[in-house]
């Protein structure tokens, strides 16, 4: 019975819900079954930022560490995310969803990052039906003019804007960057085309960002360059010390590119300055305004020979990943935001614990899911699990049976003490003694060997031998019953009567 028990409460367990947690805004959509908490901290507990940077595309790393990867559609399809008011859909963008290595990379579109108060997100997932709805292009603020993030293993590198501005060159694709793919740099650069969209007016404004990740420390190694005639836009490593250039003014020295380890580096230029930025934060700047500049830009080196008289920038030694330019100067808050969202030490989004929809349980999910021949195998368990409640419903049953016999039987024979022996047979064949006695009690069928015994020594004028004796003992002994006081006299009384 404490198996039987036992199996309910495991049962039991599996169809609760998952979690037991405080209710977080009503379910978006009931075609959704699971939902996953992303809370977005940009406060002293989570980023550390001082100044809002506003709208801001987060990454969302899952790994096997904070999801399961289970009853998500194929390559993430069904994934949506839900603001804090739970019914507003933000964009988002799956720049990565592995299952089978157990990693996704997703893009979300956070209209607006404050530090104050943390926002809690939702994302839902477990609708099968559901299309992909996926949109680089929606994610990213019109602004931004070309996105990399080196996804593909293509030649070309796509630009998941809107304006195309799709990159070529001869990338050698690193599997293992930062997030998600790369591209490992040294040999040639690759370019960044002459559009319109890219081009800058005299005075304008432009932002470039990057992480990089220097592998051999040499003079002049570039990472992002575009000239136009005389004038010049360098962003560069002078042995592992970075600097942004214009022109001819370069930016002071500043503390070197730690070797091997991954750096965002980025420059902003508005009417005033171009500011170099490490890790988020400024380092130098360059009093100059920006030239026009309208040609092709390239990233990892040069591609065309410097002019007579200009310095040749070499190509960048290292990695690269996640690649960004904008036509505005984005603020210092949006930087650091951009490091503390995508970096190694990444603190910007926590995760919680999935949620399920009323009525989905663990145990449903798991049923759904199991293929055929684990049904098979559940199938042969539970049938012998049935066989085995069934024996020990039946033998429990069983010994009640007996015990309640005996006692009844016990009960019967105490009626009779001091009586002659053989006053019970005469009971029972008036029907004082129940037919439950007669045929469930051990002790009943004892007392009626003894009883047989006795009289067919009564008939040769015998007395009972060592060896009946021990037949009575032996038949005793084989019904598996231990000898209990009630039905000794039986046999003292036989042994006493010759």
């Amino acid at each position: 019975m404490q198996r039987v028990l036992l199996l309910l409460l495991m049962l039991l367990g599996l169809s609760l819900p998952a979690h037991a947690q405080e209710p977080g805004p009503a379910w978006w959509q009931a075609d959704w079954k699971y939902r996953k908490p992303l809370t977005v901290d940009a406060g002293p507990q989570g980023a550390g930022l001082v100044t809002a940077p506003g709208r801001l595309p987060v990454l969302v790393r899952l790994h096997a560490g904070n999801f399961a990867f289970d009853g998500v559609g194929e390559g993430g399809q069904d994934l949506r995310f839900i603001a804090a008011d739970g019914h507003t859909v933000l964009n988002h963008q799956v720049e990565r969803f592995d299952a089978a290595a157990a990693m996704a990379l997703v893009w979300v579109d956070v209209p607006a990052v404050t530090p104050g108060a943390a926002q809690t997100l939702w994302m839902y997932y477990g609708n099968p039906q559901a299309p992909a709805a996926g949109n680089g292009q929606l994610v990213f603020d019109p602004d931004y003019t070309a996105i990399y993030h080196f996804a593909g293993t293509t030649a070309q590198v796509q630009d998941t804007t809107a304006y195309g501005n799709h990159a070529t060159g001869p990338l050698t694709a690193l599997e293992a960057a930062l997030i998600g793919r790369g591209a490992q740099l040294g040999s040639a650069p690759f370019q960044l085309p002459a559009s319109a969209s890219l081009a800058v007016p005299a005075g304008g404004t432009l932002s470039f960002s990057a992480w990089v990740k220097p592998e051999a420390a040499g003079p002049g190694q570039s990472v992002y360059l575009r000239r136009d005639g005389e004038h010049l836009l360098w962003l560069g490593v002078d042995n592992g010390v970075p600097f942004v250039q214009v022109d001819q003014a370069r930016s002071a020295p500043v503390a070197a590119l730690p070797s091997g380890q991954w750096s965002h580096l980025a420059f902003t230029a508005d009417a005033g300055a171009v500011v170099l930025y490490v890790g988020g934060r400024e380092v130098a700047r360059v009093a100059t305004p920006l030239p026009a500049l309208a040609g092709p830009a390239w990233v990892g080196g040069e591609g065309t020979p410097a002019p007579a008289g200009a310095v040749a920038a070499a190509p960048f030694t290292g990695a690269l990943d996640e690649v960004r330019l904008s036509k505005v100067a984005r603020p210092a808050a949006a930087l650091l935001a951009e490091v503390a969202s995508q970096g190694p030490a990444a603190r910007l989004v926590r995760l919680g614990e999935d949620e399920q929809n009323a009525g989905v349980s663990h145990f449903g999910f798991i049923l759904k899911s199991m293929p055929v021949d684990a049904w098979v195998v559940v199938i042969v368990l539970g049938l012998m699990l049935l066989l085995s409640w069934a024996i020990m419903l039946a033998k429990g049953r069983y010994f009640g049976r007996l015990s309640r016999a005996n006692a009844a039987f016990a009960a019967q024979y105490q009626q009779v003490a001091g009586l002659p022996v053989a006053s019970l047979q005469e009971r029972a064949r008036q029907g004082t003694v129940g037919a439950d006695i007669r045929e469930h009690a051990s002790l009943w069928r004892l007392y009626a060997i003894a009883m047989d015994e006795l009289k067919g020594r009564q008939a040769h004028a015998h007395g009972l031998s060592a060896a009946a004796l021990a037949a009575i003992r032996a038949s005793h002994g084989r019904r598996g019953h231990p000898r209990r006081r009630a039905h000794e006299p039986a046999h003292e009384l036989a042994v006493h009567h010759h």
